[in-house]
């Protein structure tokens, strides 16, 4: 049994060990009943936030975020979220989106993603900007997800898409942060650093 911390270590790792990027980073760790920020500087960790919710509890809450178009607006869900990530009093240039496939919805959504021109990374190629982020967040509360669905080998999957959408929005906002990476970053590519290490 691997434990939360261990989670965010390792998957925050298989983002950060093997690039080249002096500013604060932020790796988003975001599961079904807990996110994990980890904010990095030249490859150390600098600072650690845990939280006991995700995307299940939050579509949970607002149960018509599975539907074709909810009758919950971005508004109403980002200020609950708001109130349970409370103040985070850091900063990060990069918000790096990591522990699940965050690739799978932009690229179902047919949303237009930039080639990542910060730093050169296999395994984060794209990005958007913050006002990207801003559009396609927002759009995908009023937009038909049945649409994106359609699109899918996994129309299930898109059950949380929606409060993900709204959780990693909320936290670019909280940590200033100007670009946003979506990754399908997991624990397994930092332990694939690891022993990679170990060899060498």
């Amino acid at each position: 049994m691997v434990s939360q911390e261990d989670e965010a270590y390792y998957t925050a790792l298989g983002c950060y060990n093997d690039i080249d990027y002096d500013k604060n980073i932020c790796v988003f760790i975001g599961g079904g009943g807990s996110i994990e920020l980890i904010f990095v500087k030249n490859k150390k960790v600098i600072d650690k936030k845990y939280y006991n919710f995700g995307v299940v509890d939050i579509t949970n809450k607002f149960d018509s975020l599975k539907e074709d178009v909810p009758t919950v607006t971005f508004e109403e869900v980002y200020n609950y979220v708001d109130d349970l990530i409370g103040n985070i009093d850091i900063d990060a240039e990069i918000l790096i989106l990591a522990g699940g496939d965050h690739l799978y919805w932009y690229n179902n959504a047919r949303y237009e993603l930039l080639n990542n021109e910060l730093y050169l990374n296999e395994n984060q190629k794209y990005m958007i900007t913050l006002d990207m982020s801003d559009k396609y967040d927002r759009n995908a509360l009023v937009a038909s997800l049945d649409k994106v669905r359609q699109n899918s080998d996994n129309p299930k999957w898109f059950d949380g898409s929606r409060a993900m959408k709204v959780i990693t929005n909320l936290i670019s906002h909280k940590v200033n942060a100007k670009y946003i990476i979506p990754t399908k970053i997991n624990m397994e590519d930092g332990l694939k650093n690891i022993k990679n290490d170990f060899r060498n």
